[in-house]
């Protein structure tokens, strides 16, 4: 069974095995260009088969090595370009891997996203895409994975989202937040077991309306990281 919603310019496409149920769930959007064929490019996040990825499928030729790896370059909306080596599948998709959780996760509140990539014959091609409405469809596959993307408070868990200040704050913890920050711990710690960057993590953490004494657990017990714990603390410094 194929089941597809659009939103804005994202389509979210589910089918299910009807031997076992399983869903396999994308969420994908076209480029605003087309190639040198007259085709669209498609970004898509996909859950399939219990693996979560985020990978750019497209009918160019990619120039990659030897052993399936591409450079490219990319870039969110006006934030500072980023460089880093994807996985070639095919010739014609480039994967992001390790990489997959914090790109989707930035996809769900940007308007917009680059990406260069080496294709055959020129030496390479930018491909835009207007990925503004992501945040369901994506948060749809990542749960159809079990995925907490960076940023995500498990609703069964918080009955709201909770994160880091933009401002410091000396105030002290407080009943309300105190939930909040040992949820936030949680997280932190799943982050940090998938590997996450620590950029990735404070960045899904940003905005929070806990303290920084209330996430003293940050720099406790399984979940302490040397350069998160530094991060966080420049992060609430004093003014």
């Amino acid at each position: 069974m194929v089941t597809i919603l659009a939103m804005f310019a994202w389509d979210v496409e589910v089918k299910t095995d009807p031997m076992t149920d399983q869903e396999d769930v994308f969420a994908s959007v076209k480029s605003k260009d087309v190639d040198r064929y007259g085709q669209q490019s498609t970004l898509y996040v996909r859950c399939m088969d219990g693996q979560f990825d985020v990978f750019v499928a497209t009918t160019e030729v990619l120039e990659g090595s030897l052993n399936d790896e591409l450079s490219a370059v990319w870039r969110f909306d006006k934030h500072p370009a980023e460089r880093g080596i994807l996985s070639e599948v095919g010739q014609t998709s480039a994967f992001f891997g390790g990489r997959s959780h914090d790109i989707a996760a930035r996809l769900r509140t940007a308007d917009k996203f680059l990406i260069e990539l080496p294709v055959y014959p020129d030496s390479s091609r930018v491909f835009e895409f207007d990925v503004a409405g992501a945040h369901d469809g994506i948060n749809q596959v990542a749960g159809a994975c079990g995925v907490v993307l960076p940023g995500t408070v498990p609703s069964a868990e918080i009955g709201s989202s909770a994160r880091i200040p933009d401002t410091p704050t000396k105030a002290g913890p407080s009943l309300d937040t105190a939930g909040q920050a040992t949820e936030l711990c949680v997280q932190v710690a799943q982050m940090i077991e998938l590997s996450l960057p620590t950029t990735a993590i404070l960045e899904g953490l940003a905005g929070a309306t806990v303290t920084y004494e209330d996430l003293r657990c940050l720099a406790e017990g399984d979940t302490r990281d040397e350069v998160l714990v530094w991060a966080v603390e420049s992060h609430f410094a004093a003014e």
